[in-house]
């Protein structure tokens, strides 16, 4: 059977390659994880232990890349096809993929993540060129041939895999995600640790010390937060 589990190098043990050999690494990661569906039992959208540990490790794997858009497509299979009306399977599929999503942001992936639905008779929610959406890809259709009770497919597109610098990832994460602190907070929300995580992982890859600065003008919660932020970046990466 194949590891329940998916393992990759973290980017900044990379530091010695070259941009090609690095684009390299990534795409062999990211082929990995599109060769593993997280399989479902029938009729449910509920993740097993197994499944659960491999969407987990794909979130690990990912939370290096943010820059990554991924696509989390939920699928029925032939036997669930059969006992569901076309707007009950196409529920089921959203479902299986959110879980699916939660599970990649809880391991600490905050890259975007676009979630779609396929099936043989599900209208594909995603469809853009003014079909029903009824045509599957050869893929998609291989899936029902082997999985009769579905799964999620992780989908990463070549043309996704872009890799930016430490200091272009720092500004990337800065850009498009916040820490979630509450009002008059400095306590870091679950988000903002991911967020945190991110970023240290990106320090460590630089290789540099980096500075959170605080304007001489800034309130007492202010400081507080950057000290928060500060800690959990050391707390994950001591050398940050």
């Amino acid at each position: 059977a194949p590891p329940q589990t998916i393992k990759s190098k973290r980017r900044s043990d990379l530091v010695h390659l070259d941009l090609h050999e690095k684009f390299q690494v990534a795409d062999s990661m990211r082929r990995l994880i599109m060769s593993r569906p997280v399989e479902f039992t029938d009729c449910s959208s509920e993740l097993a232990v197994g499944p659960a540990k491999l969407c987990q490790s794909m979130g690990e794997a990912l939370r290096d890349y943010p820059e990554f858009l991924v696509h989390v497509v939920g699928c029925v299979g032939k036997s669930e096809l059969a006992k569901f009306k076309d707007e009950e399977a196409a529920q089921l599929a959203q479902q299986r993929a959110m879980a699916c999503a939660m599970a990649l942001y809880n391991a600490g992936f905050i890259g975007e993540k676009a979630v779609e639905v396929r099936g043989e008779h599900i209208k594909d929610s995603t469809a853009k060129d003014g079909s029903d959406g009824r045509k599957l890809s050869p893929r998609s259709s291989a899936i029902h041939d082997t999985y009769l009770n579905g799964c999620v497919w992780i989908e990463i597109s070549e043309q996704d895999v872009r890799l930016l610098e430490p200091q272009e990832r720092l500004d990337y994460i800065m850009a498009h995600h916040n820490f979630g602190f509450a009002h008059h907070s400095a306590v870091l929300s679950p988000h903002g640790n991911h967020v945190a995580t991110a970023m240290a992982l990106a320090i460590e890859e630089g290789q540099r010390p980096a500075t959170i600065a605080v304007p001489r003008t800034s309130s007492k919660v202010a400081v507080e937060r950057a000290e928060s932020i500060a800690k959990a970046v050391r707390n994950f990466s001591p050398s940050s």
